[in-house]
């Protein structure tokens, strides 16, 4: 007699075929498995190299910006050193305009000393004409002429010479300030 019958046959290959298929699956989720373990080796990859990549960024942004930074320091000290130097130059200018001035104001005070020393010694000469005609002769006369046009010729030549030390005073100051 047989133990089996043909539903349990049935019944066995069933099984068979149920160890089968779970063979199968089990063998379906260790490719998975193997897989998905392959996908996550890659992205990990992926993901490192991102983060190399990501960090040589953040050096390579980090350096630009400290070299920005040490050239704006640069720039604002060119800078400061460039005000200083202005303000070096204007307060000299200044100075030398102030002396210039001072200057200016002495050769006038010269000149106006030297005009007023002038009148009080033609109004001496003519006194003193005065005095020789009264007194003098023909010959004095002449010489007296003479005397004359040497100090008209010799005043002349000092207003001249007075004159070109006001213009090479204001010469130089021009070609300064060029």
């Amino acid at each position: 007699m047989d133990l089996f019958t043909d539903d349990d046959e049935i019944n066995i290959t069933d099984y068979e075929e149920c160890d089968d298929e779970k063979e199968y699956i089990e063998k379906e989720e260790e490719l998975d498995i193997t897989e998905l373990r392959k996908l996550v080796k890659i992205e990990r990859r992926r993901a490192n190299a991102a983060c190399t990549e990501l960090e040589k960024e953040r050096a390579a942004s980090a350096t630009a910006a400290e070299e920005t930074m040490a050239m704006i320091l640069r720039l604002q000290n060119e800078k400061s050193l460039i005000e200083m130097e202005a303000n070096q130059y204007r307060i000299l200018a200044e100075k030398k305009q102030l002396h210039d001035q001072e200057v200016i104001r002495s050769l006038q005070w010269f000149v106006l000393r030297h005009s007023s020393e002038r009148a009080l010694l033609e109004d001496q000469l003519i006194s003193c004409r005065r005095k020789l005609k009264h007194f003098g002769n023909n010959d004095e006369k002449e010489e007296c002429e003479e005397f004359e046009e040497d100090y008209s010729s010799l005043n002349l030549s000092f207003e001249d010479a007075i004159e070109n030390v006001l213009y090479s005073s204001l010469d130089i100051n021009l070609l300064n300030e060029k």
